[in-house]
């Protein structure tokens, strides 16, 4: 994480797909779900009817042609339905369709297009768009927070982990002083736990991420980060809980059903094969 009232944020439910940005975001999600044509495009998508569910798109960005908020809420929707395909296509033909849009505006289909990319594994992509959406929307907690979780979810390197460590952090301060919910709180402190954690600082990771996953129960991205800061600390049937969670929350989460098979594998190794491949463990 389209979230319109500020930017978008980042995760596995729309909240988390989205969010992983502000509370624009649920207001972006909200509206999607309140317009009917957007609600059953996206039922569409999830049917894997394609072609019908563009046509939806494609005849309500007609009907408001040069309407920047149209094409965000288009490439929320998309997100919605987990096509993150689709989702950048809208986000860059409404940035490249809508010049006299406001910064705002621009700023969200940003925030929309790095989601995107980041779920798309097209990392150094998703990083210069959220560069953009900061540059528009600097005070916008959404929006450092998705720049921190694309640096944090990105392949290893310190240099960027310790910016997704100061950009999470100062996320949750910016939330906090603007009063924002402890849902979204939660959010960033997620992004923060996954930066440590990768980072090497186990404790204070699992602080943060703690606090997230009992503020998101559902959400399956921040019980799969919890359960690996758990696997890492030999905590292996607090991550096996964890991690039962989060496919129960959404069975196709790829990288929870494949950390839960490991993790059953792991369970029936010896001690010492077992700490051997609990240090090798990929946070990724």
């Amino acid at each position: 994480m389209t979230r319109v009232k500020g930017a978008l944020a980042t995760g596995a439910a729309v909240l988390w797909a989205l969010a992983v940005a502000g509370c624009g975001v649920m207001e972006t999600v909200g509206q999607v779900r309140d317009t009917p044509i957007l609600r059953s495009a996206v039922e569409k998508l999830k049917s894997g009817d394609e072609a019908a569910a563009v046509k939806q798109f494609d005849s309500l960005l007609a009907r408001q042609r040069g309407s920047a908020d149209a094409y965000v809420l288009v490439a929320a929707a998309c997100q919605e339905a987990r096509r993150f395909d689709l989702s950048a296509i809208y986000a860059e033909r409404g940035l490249r369709e809508t010049p006299g849009a406001d910064a705002a505006q621009h700023g969200r289909l940003h925030s929309l297009l790095g989601i995107a990319r980041q779920q798309l594994g097209d990392f150094e992509r998703s990083i210069e768009s959220h560069q953009a959406a900061r540059h528009l929307l600097p005070d916008d907690p959404g929006v450092l927070n998705n720049l921190a979780y694309a640096y944090a979810d990105a392949p290893d390197n310190t240099e960027r982990l310790q910016e997704a460590v100061r950009l999470a952090t100062a996320a949750i301060e910016m939330a906090v002083g603007k009063g924002r919910t402890s849902e979204e709180i939660a959010i960033y402190r997620d992004t923060l736990g996954w930066a440590q954690l990768k980072l090497g600082l186990l404790d204070q990771a699992t602080v943060n991420l703690t606090i997230a996953a009992d503020t998101l129960a559902n959400e399956p991205d921040v019980l799969f980060h919890l359960a690996h800061a758990y696997t890492i600390a030999g905590r292996l049937p607090e991550a096996r809980v964890m991690l039962e969670r989060a496919v129960r929350a959404d069975p196709k989460h790829a990288r929870a059903s494949r950390a839960l098979a490991e993790l059953k594998a792991l369970e029936g190794d010896t001690a010492p094969d077992r700490d051997a491949r609990i240090r090798r463990a990929d946070p990724k």
